[in-house]
């Protein structure tokens, strides 16, 4: 009887232990996350940035061409 309880006082000792290193491993892939997932939010925030800028650019270069295009009727249409 004596050894069958260290057995299974053993057996529980290893299944704590085995819980306690999940539980810290698990909290260390949750940390690992968080900082990939601000580092992630920071880098849309940058490209949300450089889209937006790239959107007034690709804007401006759209009305200089209507403009260009409208000059370019009213010369044609000068000419004949």
């Amino acid at each position: 009887l004596a050894i069958k309880r260290a057995k299974n006082t053993d057996a529980a000792r290893r299944s704590r232990l085995r819980k306690v290193m999940k539980m810290e491993s698990l909290e260390k892939q949750v940390n690992d996350l968080k900082v990939e997932n601000s580092e992630l939010q920071t880098r849309i925030a940058v490209l949300e940035s450089e889209k937006k800028g790239l959107e007034e650019k690709n804007l401006d270069k759209d009305n200089r061409i209507r403009l260009l295009e409208q000059q370019l009727t009213e010369a044609h249409e000068r000419l004949i």
